[in-house]
């Protein structure tokens, strides 16, 4: 593992950073005559920031090698188009 530093500002910035998306999903979630479609996509866009954040700073995976991150990001994408294939026809399979 490499060498790292991190300074209480880079910590303080980071959780500005958390706490603005997170005022910014409530403001979604709580906006009237949003879409539903919409309303997934920018929850789901501000979750994963949030959770890229956190990993890369706070569980200082910034400093790891380049290939786990290729590691990680393959497994998430794979995993991600097996769970949207395998429910694509969920609501018409039970008459929705």
């Amino acid at each position: 593992m490499a060498e790292h530093s991190s300074s209480p500002k880079q910590y303080l910035i980071v959780w500005l950073w958390l706490f603005v998306l997170t005022a910014l999903e409530v403001g979604v979630a709580t906006a009237p005559g949003v879409g539903r479609g919409l309303l997934v996509v920018s929850l789901l866009v501000m979750a994963a920031a949030k959770a890229a954040l956190v990993g890369l700073y706070f569980m200082h995976l910034r400093f790891e090698r380049p290939l786990l991150g290729v590691a990680i990001t393959s497994t998430l994408l794979l995993a991600s188009i097996y769970v949207t294939a395998a429910t694509s026809d969920a609501p018409f399979a039970s008459g929705w």
